[in-house]
């Protein structure tokens, strides 16, 4: 019978704790920045509207970008731990697996620069709200800002095509990993449930721009935060040391 190495099971504490960490802040952060769901609630594909509650709670804007950037970063660190998996395998499991962890990497990056340039659109609109600014500089300031917002919508273009994608390999990687159904292998088949979901739902809005767009958003929202609680699970496998999300080479028995 195969069994962990101490230390490994302590590195893998840490990545599982990220894990957990990234899927909390995430969420946290996606509930309450402004605009969103409980803070000042605007459509989100409304451009003009949108940026109007960030440069109004600009703070707290802030922090929340803030916070999803750090979630993304502990959202790495966890699946560093995941692509060591298929160290020395030749499978197909494992070739989803390491090419969904790519896939992710990718994808948050873009998200990030995406979060990055919200700073921006963040500054301008407080810039455009100050009174001391003249009327023509106010104008001009909202109008920066919501060009960058459009750029920011054409880089979150790029992770919504990338994530169902990475979330599908990487739950057809983790399934073939454990061989009988427990809540672990159920979380990776939920992440290439939503995986498929999403894909289909990003090409129905692409492929149909006359359906409604808001519910478009919310239904991928929902994706998301299913794909994030599945993601919570196998953080917590990790963190448990779960001999299937441990690299063979590294325990012994």
């Amino acid at each position: 019978m195969r069994t962990v190495n101490s230390s490994m099971l302590i590195g893998n504490k840490g990545t599982g704790l990220a894990l957990m960490a990234g899927v909390v802040l995430t969420i946290v952060a996606g509930l309450f920045f402004p605009g969103g769901p409980f803070v000042s609630p605007v459509d989100q594909t409304d451009f003009a509207a949108a940026i109007v509650p960030l440069g109004e709670q600009a703070v707290l804007g802030h922090v929340m970008t803030m916070l999803l950037i750090l979630g993304m970063l502990f959202y790495a660190y966890g699946f560093v731990a995941l692509y060591r998996l298929g160290n020395g395998e030749r499978s197909l499991a494992s070739t989803a697996l390491r090419l969904g962890v790519v896939t992710s990497l990718f994808g948050w990056g873009i998200f990030v620069l995406g979060l990055a340039q919200r700073h921006m659109v963040i500054y301008l609109m407080q810039r455009s709200l100050d009174s001391a600014e003249s009327a023509e500089a106010q104008a001009q300031l909202a109008q920066f800002a919501l060009d960058v917002q459009i750029d920011i919508a054409g880089l979150l273009m790029g992770f919504l095509w990338l994530y169902p994608v990475a979330s599908a390999l990487t739950g057809i990687g983790l399934a073939g990993r454990f061989s009988g159904l427990n809540a672990f292998k159920l979380a990776s088949y939920v992440l290439v449930i939503i995986g498929v979901g999403a894909i289909i739902n990003f090409l129905i809005a692409l492929l149909a721009p006359g359906l409604d767009t808001v519910t478009l958003l919310l239904v991928n929202n929902v994706f998301q935060m299913i794909g994030a609680l599945a993601l919570f699970v196998i953080g917590l496998g990790l963190y448990q040391g779960r001999r299937e999300l441990v690299p063979a080479e590294e325990s012994s028995g």
